[in-house]
Protein backbone atom coordinates (compact mmCIF):
# COMPACT_ATOMS: atom_id res chain seq x y z
CA UNK A 1 0.00 0.00 0.00
CA UNK A 2 1.24 3.45 -1.13
CA UNK A 3 1.36 6.18 1.68
CA UNK A 4 -0.17 8.47 0.09
CA UNK A 5 -3.63 10.42 0.60
CA UNK A 6 -6.40 9.93 -1.86
CA UNK A 7 -9.96 12.14 -1.58
CA UNK A 8 -11.94 9.88 -3.50
CA UNK A 9 -15.47 12.07 -4.49
CA UNK A 10 -17.62 9.92 -7.19
CA UNK A 11 -20.66 11.91 -7.08
CA UNK A 12 -19.97 15.49 -6.80
CA UNK A 13 -18.05 15.71 -10.24
CA UNK A 14 -19.77 19.10 -11.60
CA UNK A 15 -19.26 22.23 -9.71
CA UNK A 16 -20.19 25.79 -10.69
CA UNK A 17 -17.12 27.97 -11.24
CA UNK A 18 -17.02 29.29 -7.96
CA UNK A 19 -16.97 26.51 -6.38
CA UNK A 20 -14.52 24.33 -8.55
CA UNK A 21 -11.76 24.38 -5.49
CA UNK A 22 -13.98 21.67 -4.24
CA UNK A 23 -13.47 19.09 -6.61
CA UNK A 24 -10.70 19.03 -8.41
CA UNK A 25 -7.53 18.68 -8.76
CA UNK A 26 -8.05 18.02 -4.95
CA UNK A 27 -9.89 14.52 -5.62
CA UNK A 28 -10.13 11.87 -7.98
CA UNK A 29 -13.88 9.92 -9.05
CA UNK A 30 -12.24 6.69 -7.32
CA UNK A 31 -9.02 4.92 -6.61
CA UNK A 32 -7.57 2.53 -7.61
CA UNK A 33 -5.99 -0.68 -5.19
CA UNK A 34 -5.06 -4.06 -6.23
CA UNK A 35 -3.56 -7.13 -3.64
CA UNK A 36 -0.26 -7.14 -3.17
CA UNK A 37 0.29 -10.31 -6.04
CA UNK A 38 -1.52 -7.93 -8.33
CA UNK A 39 -3.78 -10.65 -9.91
CA UNK A 40 -7.06 -8.42 -8.16
CA UNK A 41 -8.13 -5.02 -8.78
CA UNK A 42 -10.25 -2.85 -6.52
CA UNK A 43 -12.34 0.46 -7.42
CA UNK A 44 -12.95 2.11 -4.46
CA UNK A 45 -15.87 5.30 -4.57
CA UNK A 46 -16.35 7.72 -2.80
CA UNK A 47 -20.39 8.97 -2.06
CA UNK A 48 -21.91 11.52 -0.05
CA UNK A 49 -25.68 11.15 0.44
CA UNK A 50 -27.99 12.46 -2.18
CA UNK A 51 -30.71 13.22 0.54
CA UNK A 52 -32.30 16.34 0.77
CA UNK A 53 -32.72 16.37 4.58
CA UNK A 54 -28.95 15.35 5.52
CA UNK A 55 -27.09 18.50 4.96
CA UNK A 56 -28.17 22.51 5.85
CA UNK A 57 -28.74 24.41 2.86
CA UNK A 58 -25.23 26.07 1.08
CA UNK A 59 -22.77 23.53 2.78
CA UNK A 60 -21.33 22.59 -0.38
CA UNK A 61 -21.34 25.77 -2.12
CA UNK A 62 -24.05 24.77 -5.35
CA UNK A 63 -22.11 21.79 -6.06
CA UNK A 64 -24.74 19.41 -7.11
CA UNK A 65 -24.47 15.88 -5.75
CA UNK A 66 -26.14 13.00 -7.93
CA UNK A 67 -27.83 10.03 -6.97
CA UNK A 68 -25.29 7.06 -5.37
CA UNK A 69 -27.07 4.35 -7.02
CA UNK A 70 -26.77 5.85 -10.23
CA UNK A 71 -23.22 6.83 -9.67
CA UNK A 72 -22.36 3.22 -8.60
CA UNK A 73 -23.98 1.97 -11.63
CA UNK A 74 -22.47 4.45 -13.87
CA UNK A 75 -18.98 3.12 -12.47
CA UNK A 76 -19.78 -0.46 -12.80
CA UNK A 77 -20.49 -0.01 -16.23
CA UNK A 78 -17.37 1.98 -16.73
CA UNK A 79 -14.77 -0.36 -14.77
CA UNK A 80 -15.71 -3.48 -14.66
CA UNK A 81 -14.56 -5.77 -15.74
CA UNK A 82 -11.70 -4.13 -17.79
CA UNK A 83 -10.34 -1.49 -15.23
CA UNK A 84 -11.39 -3.56 -12.02
CA UNK A 85 -12.65 -6.72 -10.31
CA UNK A 86 -14.57 -5.22 -7.51
CA UNK A 87 -16.42 -1.80 -6.74
CA UNK A 88 -16.41 -1.03 -2.84
CA UNK A 89 -18.37 2.05 -2.14
CA UNK A 90 -17.65 4.14 1.10
CA UNK A 91 -20.98 5.92 1.29
CA UNK A 92 -21.62 9.08 4.02
CA UNK A 93 -25.62 8.41 3.77
CA UNK A 94 -28.28 6.97 5.71
CA UNK A 95 -28.44 2.98 6.93
CA UNK A 96 -32.02 2.99 4.65
CA UNK A 97 -29.82 4.49 1.50
CA UNK A 98 -27.06 2.03 2.44
CA UNK A 99 -29.39 -0.77 2.04
CA UNK A 100 -31.14 0.60 -1.29
CA UNK A 101 -27.62 0.50 -2.76
CA UNK A 102 -26.63 -3.22 -1.09
CA UNK A 103 -29.59 -4.09 -2.95
CA UNK A 104 -28.95 -2.51 -6.28
CA UNK A 105 -25.56 -3.88 -6.12
CA UNK A 106 -26.97 -7.71 -5.07
CA UNK A 107 -29.27 -7.83 -7.99
CA UNK A 108 -26.96 -6.34 -10.83
CA UNK A 109 -23.95 -9.02 -9.34
CA UNK A 110 -24.00 -11.78 -11.49
CA UNK A 111 -24.49 -8.74 -14.83
CA UNK A 112 -20.99 -8.59 -14.88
Amino acid sequence: LSKSIHVINSNMRNPPPKASWMISPLTSPYSLISTPCRRAHIALLGMISDEPTIFRDGTFKGVSISNVIDTYQSFHEKLIPNTADLIISVTHQSMARDQELAQHIAATAGNG
